[in-house]
């Protein structure tokens, strides 16, 4: 016996997952924008250890502060342009390459969360100088 599927599942279960898939999206962007931005403040706390270099400090803190601010305009607006297509090959693949992308600044931002901490709290220096 040949078991056969509705079209209509199929359908359904795409949008199911593209549901997922978008949540999946909208949290990995607050996480990333949180770790953006405790990057940009502990490089900011870390003036008090050390005076010496801070305008790097600033400057570096401030460049933290556009990349989380950066990471979720961008975000917030593939969502706004993702639910205007109607197409769904062009959809999924966004999707998938906006997920791929945004895992890959999250993973760049955990390794450098940890050196700045690292940095910080074990050695007492500050970030830059």
């Amino acid at each position: 016996m040949r078991i056969t599927y509705p079209v209509e599942d199929y359908y359904t279960l795409l949008r199911r997952y593209r549901k997922i898939t978008m949540k999946k999206i909208k949290y990995m962007s607050y996480i990333t924008t949180f770790v953006w931005m405790m990057i940009s403040f502990i490089t900011l706390s870390s003036i008090y250890l050390s005076s010496i270099g801070w305008v790097i400090n600033l400057t570096m803190s401030i460049i933290f502060a556009l990349v989380s601010i950066y990471v979720f305009y961008k975000e917030r607006n593939f969502i706004l342009l993702i639910s205007s297509i109607n197409n769904n090959t062009y959809k999924t693949k966004a999707i998938i390459y906006e997920l791929l992308s945004l895992t890959i600044i999250l993973l760049v931002g955990l390794v450098a969360l940890s050196g700045v901490y690292h940095r910080v709290f074990n050695e007492q220096f500050s970030v830059f100088g």
